[in-house]
């Protein structure tokens, strides 16, 4: 009901704008477009907010298949799953991007236009983080995230506001929303009070609200200046950018001895 039609000849196109309702797409029925729809000779596009359980696109311009949906350019949030995020709307949040889903292969791969210098357009409110990483794959039925980063650094910025922005590099991601586990792979170390802190195998892992999983048998070399004084086979529990205690055995050196 109350739907324009505009049919531009010359263009080959007709748009149609639903002022009250949206349009209901594919065999299901569960996924829905407003406010445009656009018929042209090569398949439908749209415009507008493509929304479905699973998560929300926003583009000026969408390409739809049989049972998939594609953009040049778009902004787009996945819904946390329920009662997995006690006060969150969001499980992850991304901005000018590229990509596709294909609902048949339950597949989304996706690439952010441009990254800025100090821009980080990734956030997950689940596990309050955001990451700069550009280029994701998005598992819709095994409900999961893999970041590709071809293994240059990548940021990841803690936004609680309880850790003080607390910030690290790594080189590859991945993101659990069956449960909201954030797990990140390649960090060298994590600059916390005055020292350097070293993971073992160079993992992290962020559960919900920004609680990073202990690390054991690790290395803590502190102060950041010197470097002077070692502490091995470390059990760590960081919360936050000024924060941390640990055990550990230490180690000193003194004219060579």
């Amino acid at each position: 009901p109350n739907t324009n039609v505009h049919w531009r000849p010359y263009a080959d196109s007709m748009y149609l704008s639903a002022r009250d309702s949206s349009f209901v797409f594919f065999k299901e029925g569960g996924h829905t477009l407003r406010p445009t729809l656009i018929l042209t000779p090569s398949g439908v596009k749209g415009s507008g907010v493509f929304n479905w359980e699973k998560g929300t696109l926003q583009s000026k311009m969408f390409t739809f298949g049989a049972h998939a949906v594609s953009a040049d350019t778009m902004n787009m949030s996945i819904s946390a799953l329920q009662d997995s995020i006690e006060a969150e709307q969001l499980a992850f949040d991304t901005r000018n991007i590229q990509g596709k889903i294909d609902f048949d292969k339950q597949i989304g791969s996706f690439k952010s236009n441009s990254i800025k210098a100090g821009e980080i357009p990734t956030t997950m409110p689940g596990v309050r983080y955001k990451t700069s990483i550009g280029e994701f794959d998005w598992d819709l039925a095994g409900k999961a995230i893999d970041f590709k980063s071809d293994g240059r650094d990548a940021l990841f910025l803690c936004i609680d506001p309880n850790q003080d922005s607390l910030r690290f590099f790594g080189t590859r991601a991945s993101y659990d929303l069956s449960n909201n586990i954030l797990r990140i792979g390649g960090v060298q170390y994590l600059q916390v009070c005055d020292a350097y802190l070293h993971p073992s195998d160079q993992n992290v892992q962020v559960e919900l609200k920004g609680k990073m999983t202990r690390f054991e048998n690790a290395k803590i070399v502190c102060d950041t200046a010197t470097r002077h004084h070692v502490i091995n086979r470390a059990n760590i529990l960081v919360s936050g950018r000024k924060a941390y205690s640990a055990d550990g055995f230490y180690e000193y050196n003194v004219a060579g001895k």
